[in-house]
Order: C-alpha cells, then sequence, then structure tokens
C-alpha cells in the first residue's frame, strides 16, 4: 500500500501504548539476584532452569548456555539471567566486568497472532538491530531488537502458540490476594 507505514513503524505505534510482558535483568549470581527479588520485592518463588541453545546471531549460529529465574510478580514476568558460557556476550556486556551485579536488561512484549506475522515484525527490523533470535518450530519465536542508543537497553519480543504458552501457567505467582491475571498478547498488525 502506497504511503503506508512499515510494519515494525505500525506495530511500535501500539506497542509502546500497552504494558510490557517482562522485565529482565543480567546477573553474575542468580542466587543473590532471587534473594534480592525476595527480600526488596516480595517476589521468593521462582522458576529456575539452565538453557544450552544455539540462537541465530548476526555472524550465524552460536550456542548460548545461561542460568534462568522466572516469575510472576503482579502482571509481569520477572526474568533473571545469569550468563554461563558460549556466544553469552549479549548478557555479559551489560555486567561491565562486575563479577557481583544486578542490571537490567531489557523490557519484553508478547506478541499474539500467527508465526507469519511475527517473523514479518523479526524481518522489518533495519539492518542489523536484531541481535539475536531463535525458533523452535512452529510454537516459539524469540528475538532482541537493539535499542539501546535510543532506550538504554534491548526489547524483546516473544511469540508463542497457545500450546507452547501454557508454560506461563507453571511459574511461581508472587502476588497476595488477587487471582491471576495474564495481559492478552496483542496482535501483531
Amino acid at each position: 500500500m502506497p504511503g503506508a507505514a512499515p510494519l515494525h513503524d505500525r506495530f511500535a505505534a501500539d506497542l509502546w501504548s500497552r504494558h510490557p510482558f517482562q522485565l529482565a535483568y543480567v546477573t553474575s549470581d542468580l542466587d543473590r539476584a532471587v534473594e534480592a527479588y525476595g527480600e526488596l520485592l516480595g517476589a521468593t518463588e521462582f522458576l529456575r532452569f539452565e538453557s544450552r541453545k544455539p540462537w541465530v546471531m548476526a555472524d550465524g549460529e552460536h550456542e548460548l548456555e545461561m542460568a534462568v529465574a522466572l516469575a510472576w510478580l503482579g502482571d509481569l514476568t520477572i526474568e533473571l539471567i545469569q550468563p554461563l558460557g558460549g556466544h553469552d556476550a549479549i548478557y555479559r556486556e551489560v555486567l561491565g566486568g562486575e563479577s557481583v551485579g544486578l542490571r537490567f536488561h531489557h523490557v519484553g512484549y508478547r506478541l499474539s497472532g500467527t508465526l507469519e506475522r511475527a517473523l514479518e515484525l523479526r524481518d522489518a527490523q533495519p539492518e542489523g538491530r536484531v541481535r539475536m533470535s531463535k525458533q523452535e518450530g512452529e510454537d516459539t519465536l524469540i528475538f532482541y531488537v537493539d535499542t539501546r542508543p535510543e532506550l538504554g537497553h534491548y526489547v524483546e519480543y516473544l511469540w508463542w502458540s497457545p500450546e507452547a504458552a501454557t508454560f506461563l501457567d507453571s511459574l511461581p505467582r508472587n502476588w497476595r490476594g488477587a487471582e491471576r491475571r495474564v495481559r492478552r498478547a496483542f496482535p501483531v498488525l
């Protein structure tokens, strides 16, 4: 359509008027980070796991190893990431060489719609902006857009099929007296 804004521009206008799905931090000590969230914000329960998977990066596919803690805090998911090896510079660089630390890394937005539309959004990003991407069959697409020059952090987009998204129900919920409310994923234009 002549004169129409590019997909990522149309999407971004809608995206930033909504709430994020996730706040993510990088740490050099996952145990201390979980403890800090418990002490400061009352988030004491996290699902913890280690991941060693290939990601597509600008210079090809590389394995990335990390320890992760995930939990609901109100209607946000909190992700705490400890880089463990492989091609983990996207996380490790945020720590700036500190031996112990907890640093903000990215805000995550959950996408709804089809995988094809989520792939369109990823592919519509300006060249060099998608720092890394992972697709697992027809069920999962995750990609990071480098918005550090403008925003000071990355933006992560997450798309899951309805079946794959059920794992969100397994994340510990850290709030009292409220029923679980999950913000709806918003549509990919």
